[in-house]
């Protein structure tokens, strides 16, 4: 996997990126006002893809919440979430939600 076109995902309309001054680092921002369903369904991820011009089975999310996880999942992204400080795949821990998420 090599680092390419990078996208965030938001939950609102992006204005935490612009006061941290982040924007200049995402090739695009798509937040729930952009599309038509919210996590967990996974237009987020799906228009975030297309706007990259990648098939989204060639992306990584990285989400901690357990919506965002099946989100990811369901539009066919791999999956890394945060877990006590450590990035790891959510199927290496237990109970976890999108634990299908992860494909070796």
């Amino acid at each position: 996997m090599r680092a390419g076109r990078v996208a965030q995902t938001a939950f609102s309309n992006g204005t935490g990126i612009d006061a941290l001054r982040l924007g200049h680092l995402f090739a695009a921002v798509v937040t729930r006002d952009d599309v038509a369903n919210g996590k967990p369904a996974p237009d987020v991820y799906l228009h975030a893809a297309a706007l990259l011009g990648v098939d989204p089975h060639r992306c990584l999310a990285v989400d901690d919440a357990a919506d965002g996880i099946t989100a990811a999942a369901s539009a066919g992204l791999r999956v890394l979430t945060l877990h006590h400080q450590q990035l790891r795949w959510p199927d290496t821990l237990p109970h976890h939600p999108g634990s299908q998420a992860h494909t070796p």
